[in-house]
């Protein structure tokens, strides 16, 4: 019995250990290069800077970019961290999110996809890549798919994290 007890609190201690040694992926981050890898080289296709707000279970994403007039604008993201789907109802679409942290704890993969509510036909997917390569440059790949136009471009921004 106290093999068995001693057991289950090693597993479960090793689980939360291994579930909080998630990369933190917190802090305003400023885009240092941005090289695009397919297709369209767009301006606005990776932010110029993002403060993250990481939490257990979420993490809020200020967006900073270039609209299509030029101007600066701020869109701000919240991830649902662990694989369930996140819908969000749009007038004529439903935005899909789904957001997995890979087994090596420094990286996310962001999967969004758009449908068509009338059509129920996915019509354009895009694919985050967040990647912590040490404590302060994050790497940001981008993968976007119209699957009406078909058109595809993929981009890479490397960050570096603003220290005070």
């Amino acid at each position: 019995m106290r093999k068995g007890l001693s057991f289950l609190i090693v597993l479960f201690s090793s689980l939360y250990l291994a579930h909080a040694q998630n990369a933190d992926f917190s802090g305003t981050w400023i885009l240092n290069k941005r090289t695009s890898n397919r297709g369209n080289d767009y301006i606005n296709g990776v932010p110029s800077k993002m403060r993250v707000i990481q939490h257990e279970d979420s993490i809020i994403i200020h967006k900073q970019t270039l609209n299509q007039n030029g101007l600066d604008t701020v869109y701000i993201d919240t991830l649902i961290v662990g694989g369930m789907s996140e819908l969000l109802m749009l007038p004529d679409k439903v935005k899909k999110n789904v957001v997995q942290w890979k087994d090596d704890g420094f990286r996310l993969i962001q999967n969004l996809t758009y449908q068509n509510i009338v059509s129920g036909k996915v019509e354009h997917k895009i694919v985050y890549n967040w990647n912590l390569s040490g404590t302060n440059i994050l790497i940001l790949n981008r993968f976007d798919e119209n699957l009406i136009s078909g058109e595809i471009w993929s981009m890479e921004g490397v960050y570096k994290k603003r220290t005070f």
